[in-house]
């Protein structure tokens, strides 16, 4: 227990922020000094540049870093995109991080601290779901867990995962290996840019991603929509629905009626037939069936069309047959 209240002692990591800050602004003073000078001749001024960020518990900081974009617009404001921007001086101090040693300058404020999730822009902030939310539980650092773990060339959901994991888990030891992976990564350049620009896209949210209307049922499944064109699903033959011949429309062609009364109905086919005033009782002639099926016939407003139901398929058709009635009689 002693032991783990020093690795995750906040007060121990303040103390190695401001050790750490101290160091790295009096050794890279000279660095800083040329690099200063270098970007206010290539680029102009301002060398530095500033932007506000989301800090510990949602509070707002401002970052700075060594600018390594020149400041262009389009015709409408916009600045142009970083690839058009970015210098080859830029490039090479992103690349080598050395963009990063004006934020400890942050860190020695108490802004920022040497390890922790990186700073991000304050409209983000609005985007959180309330588990990214908890990455503002630390204080955001110079570099972090997700930026050794594949920095801009991962996703914003697994950089958030990473960012979480971090707060859950983090300790003095942690940091000490982040801090040590951190310059390795650097010096063998990996992992800077995002794969499409210099710098990730934009954060819109994992909740934005639009959910697929759902599709509301057809009353008729013969007259569902086809997705591609719209047009009605044509039925197919063997779900047409049988009909005697004396019932049977004749066609305005002259051609001769087809007789569907000695098609068999299939068991796949067996659907509930709509009422028919005329037809109640009557039996199922057995060359409608081709298995056996106990059919009844129910009243069905159109007279030129009726359905079977099924009653139970292993019940024959003589078992559930009513006072047989003549085919006459039910045409």
């Amino acid at each position: 227990d002693l032991w783990r209240r020093v690795v995750c002692s906040p007060l121990l990591k303040r103390m190695i922020d401001l050790v750490g800050a101290t160091v790295g602004l009096l050794l890279f003073g000279p660095v800083l000094l040329l690099i200063a000078g270098l970007v206010r001749l290539q680029m102009g001024s301002p060398v530095l540049f500033r932007q506000k960020r989301g800090g510990l518990k949602n509070s707002e900081i401002e970052i700075i870093k060594f600018r390594t974009m020149k400041e262009l617009y389009d015709e409408h404001g916009a600045p142009l995109s970083d690839a058009e921007r970015r210098t080859p001086l830029g490039e090479f101090l992103r690349k080598t991080s050395l963009d990063e040693l004006p934020g400890l300058l942050n860190v020695w404020q108490g802004d920022l601290s040497l390890v922790g999730p990186r700073p991000l822009l304050l409209r983000y902030m609005k985007r959180y779901t309330s588990e990214q939310r908890r990455r503002h539980d630390v204080k955001p650092g110079i570099t972090g867990w997700a930026q050794i773990h594949g920095r801009n060339t991962i996703s914003w959901e697994e950089r958030f995962a990473y960012d979480i994991w971090y707060v859950d888990h983090w300790n003095i030891l942690l940091d000490l290996s982040i801090l040590l992976k951190t310059i390795l990564l650097t010096l063998q350049r990996k992992d800077i840019d995002a794969a499409e620009d210099t710098t990730m896209p934009e954060f819109l949210g994992s909740l934005s991603t639009p959910t697929p209307a759902s599709t509301p049922a057809p009353l008729d499944a013969s007259q569902a929509p086809t997705p591609s064109t719209g047009s009605p699903t044509p039925t197919p033959a063997s779900k047409l629905t049988p009909l005697y011949v004396s019932q049977a429309p004749t066609p305005s062609t002259g051609s001769p009626t087809p007789d569907l009364a000695s098609e068999s109905v299939s068991a796949r086919d067996a659907e509930e037939w709509k009422p028919n005033p005329s037809l109640v009782g009557s039996t199922v002639p057995a060359s409608m069936t081709s298995s056996g099926f106990c059919e009844e016939w129910k009243p069905n407003p159109s007279p030129t069309r009726m359905t079977p139901i099924v009653k139970n398929p292993k019940q024959s058709v003589h078992e559930c047959s009513k006072p047989n009635q003549s085919r006459q009689e039910i045409s």
